[in-house]
């Protein structure tokens, strides 16, 4: 009898290792998604160093969208402060990705605060948090089912799908990967018949630097006023 117990205790102790390493194995997370290398949070010369064949424009300020409406065009632009800086990729001459001529390369930077807790909105201030490829197709259906099969095929079955717009459609798949961070193909098409693909990369981090950033306006501001000052009232 203590034989048989033995090797019963044996196997239910190894059954409960093979399940807990399958049960491991498949909630473990993805790995994050990047661009091109490039970590997110990182400033524009460390991105730049990274992404050494392109040369990009000057900075320029702009209204900060929030991940989902930049990624997902949920039309739910959640920063209305200019706490953004975009850049794009002066020449793409014989650059290709996935087999395709671009037509645009952007880069979005939320600015970041300095030791004194202000945005000086210089270059090494910033923090990357989107990035994106434009693709001008001849046959928008054939293209979007081809980069579908090939994002599936890097990174797994879409996270998600759907359809949204009026007079302009966006036709949206999107893949989540590891540390908050997605990646999005979006098919859009005009009521005139022009189209885009758009490949779209983020991490959910983006609106706290965002925020953060629009805090350290409000700081400002808040140095900048005289609250004794009661002129011209």
């Amino acid at each position: 009898m203590k034989v048989k117990k033995t090797v019963c205790l044996i196997l239910s102790v190894i059954l409960c290792l093979l399940t807990s390493a399958v049960c491991a194995e498949q909630t473990q997370e993805p790995a994050p998604i990047l661009f091109r290398n490039v970590p997110w949070g990182s400033n524009m010369p460390d991105t730049y160093a990274i992404l050494e064949g392109f040369t990009f424009s000057s900075p320029n300020q702009d209204y900060a969208g929030d991940v989902d409406d930049n990624v997902l065009e949920d039309g739910e632009i959640r920063f209305k402060d200019y706490v953004s800086a975009k850049v794009y990729a002066r020449s793409l001459k014989d650059v290709k990705v996935a087999g395709y001529e671009l037509s645009g390369l952007n880069l979005h930077f939320a600015y970041t605060t300095d030791e004194s807790g202000l945005l000086p909105k210089d270059e090494e201030h910033t923090a990357l948090v989107f990035a994106s490829y434009t693709i001008n197709p001849k046959d928008l259906e054939f293209v979007m089912n081809d980069l579908v099969g090939k994002l599936t095929k890097t990174y797994g079955e879409p996270s998600g799908h759907r359809t949204t717009g009026r007079s302009i459609t966006y036709d949206i798949y999107y893949w989540l990967g590891g540390e908050g961070t997605i990646v999005s193909l979006v098919g859009e098409s005009y009521s005139s018949g022009s189209t885009n693909v758009y490949i779209r990369y983020s991490f959910y981090g983006a609106d706290d630097l965002y925020q953060k950033a629009i805090d350290a306006l409000v700081y400002e501001e808040m140095l900048k006023t005289d609250t004794e000052d009661t002129s011209g009232l």
